[in-house]
């Protein structure tokens, strides 16, 4: 497995773990402490009870050191045993040029370590700024690859669920040229085509409108195209076509408005076609990756003429969306998810007193009435609870429950004060200490100094209430556009004053 593969840890009297769990972990991977092997470099990304780092063999040490993107993974975490598992299963059935990687895997006292690829050429949308010049027919191309690589991982009944352009990034291959690179299998899963899945998994405007329901194994793999649809939209026209100021109002959205494009940019008829095809809302119609790949658009029929610059603008202000709220949405999604289970699960099973798996709005309504609630407002109390897990059969399932729970959304009020209460620790402002302070010291420096940035609109060097307020109220891809209106406005008040002084 590369060079890791031929590292040995020291040797123990005591097992790490049990030789019969993770088989895939070889004998000399499970060692005392990872760290002592292995150096860590740059944080690339964090979550609840997991971080990226970018790292290599302390032995390593010349210019030309083996590097891999290692993803830590709590031991004593309810979810991490199987995910550690599940990870490998799928990145070993998926060995494609255009997918990450996966190199070996590790076990220490506190943890799990998965090595993959490190992919160093950037994101997919700082390619692209940095190309300055797009088109569809590079669209076209990059898309192609996506659909390749995501159309191999259905032949192996392996569905991605949570496909956007943040997991799309760039490597070299082995000529040294550049390839594109589909990363982050964390919430991929092995189906069955005819078995049914009921999670709720993915990135708001990425999401298909069947999420709300019970899905079977093909119609996951159909979801995948759906957000590869989105994908294609969102390059050719630099915004994603359904908006909301939350994820309940983005999601309904997606499930109710028609997919339309903007009028003021050109696009031609085959590549409205394609994205109409992959973003058809009856699963059954929706083009499967096979079909995709043989649609003109993909075959010859883009457009070379370059986007205007207007769309390369929206492109790159969508991308630099506000940091720190993506950050808490995922770490506040995720503790919930591992908080909640538990309790919720027991209120469930509260509600479904008759032990049929299910609540019905006749469930709600007798359990309402048990605390002196008049039976109208409990029926319309009834509605309310389904209408907001989006269930259009007026019927609650386990896991809808869960997944109205983990529905964080950072613009309501109470959430937006008690997050900078806890952020600013009971002062006025936060300082990029702060940030650090509420991370635990596990983002790094670029990234805290990027979050400060991008919401300090006085560039005081600290963020005040209104200004954390305003970005976690504001569409994501809004808050760069507001900023940008803020700093002409200061420039322009600054004028006056230089001219009044002159005066």
């Amino acid at each position: 497995m590369g060079g890791c593969g031929s590292t040995s840890g020291p040797a123990h009297n005591t097992p790490i773990a049990d030789p019969n769990e993770f088989t895939f972990v070889e004998p000399e991977h499970r060692i005392e402490e990872f760290w002592k092997v292995w150096h860590a470099g740059r944080e690339m990304g964090t979550g609840a009870s997991c971080r990226v780092l970018r790292v290599h063999l302390k032995e390593d040490t010349g210019p030309n050191k083996k590097e891999y993107a290692c993803k830590e993974m709590v031991r004593d975490d309810e979810w991490n045993p199987r995910l550690f598992q599940t990870e490998h299963d799928i990145l070993t059935r998926v060995m494609h040029d255009n997918i990450v990687k996966y190199e070996t895997a590790w076990i220490d006292r506190k943890n799990f370590y998965i090595l993959n690829e490190l992919c160093t050429g950037g994101e997919l949308f700082e390619r692209i700024h940095k190309s300055r010049k797009f088109s569809e027919k590079k669209a076209a191309e990059i898309l192609k690859d996506i659909i390749g690589a995501i159309g191999f991982c259905h032949t192996k009944n392996v569905v991605h669920r949570d496909l956007k352009p943040e997991n799309i990034v760039y490597s070299l291959d082995e000529q040294g040229k550049d390839k594109l690179v589909i990363i982050d299998f964390g919430d991929a899963k092995i189906v069955s085509d005819t078995e049914l899945y009921n999670e709720f998994v993915g990135t708001a405007f990425y999401l298909p409108p069947e999420i709300i329901r019970d899905r079977k194994g093909w119609e996951l793999k159909a979801s995948d195209m759906w957000s590869i649809g989105i994908i294609a939209y969102v390059l050719m026209t630099g915004r994603p076509p359904f908006h909301g100021k939350s994820h309940k109002d983005i999601l309904k959205n997606i499930i109710k408005q028609d997919l339309k494009f903007p009028k003021n940019q050109k696009l031609s008829d085959d590549a409205k076609s394609f994205v109409r095809k992959l973003c058809n809302k009856q699963t059954r119609r929706r083009w499967t990756s096979e079909q995709a790949l043989k649609h003109k658009f993909l075959t010859g029929g883009s457009s070379q003429e370059v986007f205007v610059p207007d769309v390369m603008l929206k492109l790159q202000s969508y991308h630099k969306s506000c940091l720190l709220k993506r950050v808490l949405v995922k770490l506040g999604t995720e503790t919930l998810q591992r908080s909640r289970k538990d309790l919720l699960l027991k209120a469930f099973n509260s509600l479904d007193d008759d032990g049929t798996g299910k609540v019905t709005k006749k469930n709600l309504v007798k359990f309402l009435l048990k605390y002196d609630i008049d039976q109208s407002s409990a029926n319309q109390a009834a509605d309310s609870i389904l209408e907001d897990l989006g269930n259009k059969d007026k019927i609650m399932k386990a896991a809808n429950l869960r997944e109205g729970a983990v529905a964080y959304d950072l613009s309501v009020d109470d959430t937006i004060k008690k997050t900078f209460r806890q952020m600013s620790r009971g002062d006025k402002f936060v300082s990029k200490n702060d940030l650090s302070k509420y991370f635990h010291n596990r983002v790094d420096d670029k990234n805290l100094a990027q979050m400060l940035e991008e919401i300090d609109l006085d560039k005081d060097g600290k963020i005040s209430f209104d200004e954390f307020s305003i970005a976690m109220k504001c569409p994501l891809q809004a808050h760069s556009v507001l900023k940008a209106v803020h700093e002409r406005a200061q420039k322009k008040k600054g004028k006056k004053k230089q001219a009044k002084s002159v005066e």
